[in-house]
C-alpha cells in the first residue's frame, strides 16, 4: 500500500510501543481508590436518604439530614475584641465581678 496514509497517529494507543507499555501500579491504585470512594459516598447518601424517609415526621428527617451533612462548615466568627476586652467579657460571662 504505497502512497496510502497510515491511520496511526502519534498519541494513539496503537502507535509505536504503547501496546508494550504497562500502566504503573500507583496509577491503577489511585483509579481503584477513587472509584471505591465514589461508590462508598453514593451508597452512604442512598442510606441516609432511605433512613430519613423512615423517620416519623419531617422535623426528625431534617435533623438527620443536618447531622450527616457533609461539606457544610460553619465559618469561624471574627473576634473584634482586644485581649483585655476578652478577659473582661469572660469575667462577665462567668459571673465574677469585673473591675
Amino acid at each position: 500500500m504505497i502512497g496510502m496514509p497510515s491511520n496511526k497517529k502519534e498519541g494513539d494507543l496503537n502507535y509505536g510501543d504503547y501496546p508494550n507499555r504497562s500502566v504503573p501500579l500507583e496509577v491503577i491504585c489511585n483509579v481503584r481508590y477513587a472509584e471505591a470512594k465514589r461508590k462508598y459516598r453514593n451508597q452512604f447518601r442512598k442510606d441516609i436518604e432511605e433512613f430519613s424517609r423512615l423517620q416519623p415526621n419531617a422535623l426528625a428527617a431534617v435533623r438527620l439530614q443536618r447531622m450527616f451533612c457533609v461539606g457544610m462548615k460553619i465559618p469561624k466568627l471574627e473576634n473584634y475584641f482586644s485581649p483585655e476586652e476578652e478577659r473582661r467579657l469572660e469575667k462577665i460571662l462567668n459571673g465574677s465581678n469585673p473591675q
